[in-house]
């Protein structure tokens, strides 16, 4: 602080001294030893409490993040020695091995028939286009085509 003062040219009153040292006091050192230097690199004027406020929550969210960061390292490091040793398997590997099991096993008699009668009522429901048009003679195709033309041009003409 007092290297501060002298960079703002002002000497802090022992009031306002001793309200930092009530206010800051509890900060870890290295907190402040981050806190003051970085406040004489952003401004040549003596802080307010307030800033100096949002400069210790800048380094207690960094210290958090820092302590973040290495955890999750730490964690993928385990998780790769893990997997070097052959105590973890992948996600993919346990779905391939599942999908392998699932093809062996045969499918029960009711589920199956189930199965197809619900294949037939779609089959049923939704005629394939392409399957009725394949069934068409070229003059059925011709004459649905005329059909669709003065369709389209009925509701053109409705529509103006």
């Amino acid at each position: 602080m007092n290297k501060t003062a002298q960079n703002a040219k002002t000497e802090p009153t022992p009031e306002l001294m001793a309200e930092f040292d009530r206010v800051f006091g509890q900060e870890p050192p290295e907190a402040t030893d981050w806190v003051w230097p970085l406040w004489r690199a952003k401004s040549p004027f003596w802080p307010a409490i307030c800033d100096i406020h949002a400069l210790y929550a800048d380094w207690r969210r960094g210290q958090r993040e820092q302590t973040e960061l290495r955890a999750r390292q730490d964690e993928r490091a385990k998780i790769e020695e893990a997997r070097k040793r052959g105590e973890l398997v992948e996600f993919s590997a346990i779905v391939k091995g599942l999908k392998k099991l699932v093809k062996k096993i045969p499918e029960p008699e009711p589920c199956h028939r189930v199965r197809v009668m619900r294949q037939h009522q779609v089959n049923a429901c939704v005629p394939s286009i392409d399957s009725a048009w394949a069934r068409m003679s070229p003059e059925q195709k011709e004459a649905r085509a005329e059909r669709e033309r003065e369709e389209i041009e009925r509701y053109r003409s409705e529509s103006d």
